[in-house]
């Protein structure tokens, strides 16, 4: 389905740029159209299946949260020691460019 084909999409793009956010919140709002669906079918609010569907998307994204900081805290040191002598001079001779922080939208509180 849709959720799917989203995630496959997302799934393949392993560099942080502005096609990964945008993919990312595509998926994003797949899930939340998903969720939705609680509201239209008062009978899945109440399905402990789709409870846990809830609760393992909502750990899923509290892990790709602390992922996405621990590779932005990565993407600062890494900008640090390229700017910052001697490490700059080994940077400049095999050219090390910046990397950009990956910055995606925040589905937190968006599932309950």
């Amino acid at each position: 389905g849709e959720a799917t084909d989203a995630r496959a999409r997302a799934s393949k793009i392993h560099d942080p740029t502005p096609a990964t956010a945008a993919a990312e919140a595509r998926l994003g709002a797949t899930i939340r159209d998903t969720i939705a669906l609680r509201e239209a079918y008062p009978e899945l609010k109440a399905s402990q299946q789709f409870v846990n569907l809830q609760r393992t998307i909502s750990d899923l994204e509290d892990q790709i949260a602390a992922s996405r900081e621990i590779y932005n805290g990565n993407v600062a040191v890494y900008r640090n020691l390229i700017q910052q002598v001697p490490s700059n001079w080994v940077a400049r001779q095999f050219s090390f460019h910046d990397r950009t922080m990956f910055a995606a939208p925040d589905l937190q509180g968006r599932l309950a």
